[in-house]
This record gives structure tokens, C-alpha cells and sequence, in this order.
């Protein structure tokens, strides 16, 4: 990658690719969110709340791949030409634990944890859109002119 360029680092497929797979884990922890508090505590969950919850799942498996894409071409190189580290850090940390409290929706043992880990997971998911809206917009205003 030439020197200076590293804010164009990720190509139109790698860009689409991100998105898409953003907006479809969005979409779909949100829907899932929704249908999970609409119901009660005592009652099970429905057809469609199921549904949500394995699209998030397939959506957060092609997320991590295509975070994997762009990790050495997007994250590593800003990070290394120092531009964008606030909101990149930030967008990755959010990512990470993420990442972890997913898993530990499966694995955590617990009541208390279990809890924990949930609400963690709701309110790190409900802010990681915008962060990642927040990470390109710093991006493109620090980006010299084409």
C-alpha cells in the first residue's frame, strides 16, 4: 500500500461486505432484542424471535471473516500511520467484546454472569453502529482530498 493512502485501504467488495454484514447483525439483534423484551419473563419465545437470533448468529460468523479481511489492510495500517486511533480502538474494542459476550452467551455459567453478560452484549451491540458511523466520518474528514 502506498505511503499516504491508507484511508482507502478497503476496496468497494471489502466496504459492501462490511456493511452488509453490520447491518444484517444489527438488524437482527435488534429485532431479536424487541421480541425478547416484547415477551415475558415466563414465557417462551416464539418462532420469529429464534429465527432472529440465527441469522444474528450466521451474521456474527461472516462479520468475524470479514473483520479478519480487513484486518491486516485497514486496522493494522492506520494503526501503524497513526490515523484514526480514537474511534478505530474504540470501534475495535467494542468488537472484541462483542465477540466475547456472544460466547459467553453460550458458555457462561451462572445467573448473575449470565445477566451480566446479556445486558453487556445488548448495550455494546445497540452502540457499535454508530461508533462504526462515527469511525468513518473522523475517517473521511481526515482524509486529504482525492
Amino acid at each position: 500500500m502506498a505511503p499516504g493512502r491508507a484511508w482507502r485501504s478497503l476496496s468497494p467488495a471489502r466496504l459492501l461486505s462490511l456493511y452488509g454484514t453490520t447491518g444484517g447483525l444489527f438488524l437482527s439483534g435488534v429485532l431479536w432484542l424487541v421480541l425478547r423484551l416484547s415477551r415475558g419473563e415466563d414465557s417462551f419465545a416464539g418462532p420469529w424471535e429464534a429465527l432472529s437470533q440465527k441469522i444474528h448468529g450466521g451474521c456474527a460468523m461472516a462479520f468475524l471473516f470479514v473483520f479478519g479481511w480487513i484486518l491486516d489492510v485497514h486496522v493494522l495500517a492506520n494503526w501503524g500511520a497513526r490515523r484514526n486511533r480514537l474511534t478505530g480502538g474504540l470501534l475495535t474494542l467494542a468488537l472484541a467484546l462483542l465477540a466475547l459476550t456472544g460466547y459467553g452467551l453460550y458458555y457462561f455459567g451462572g445467573e448473575g454472569l449470565r445477566r451480566a453478560t446479556e445486558w453487556s452484549h445488548w448495550v455494546l451491540g445497540l452502540l457499535a453502529a454508530p461508533l462504526l458511523l462515527w469511525h468513518v466520518l473522523a475517517g473521511r474528514s481526515k482524509a486529504p482530498p482525492s
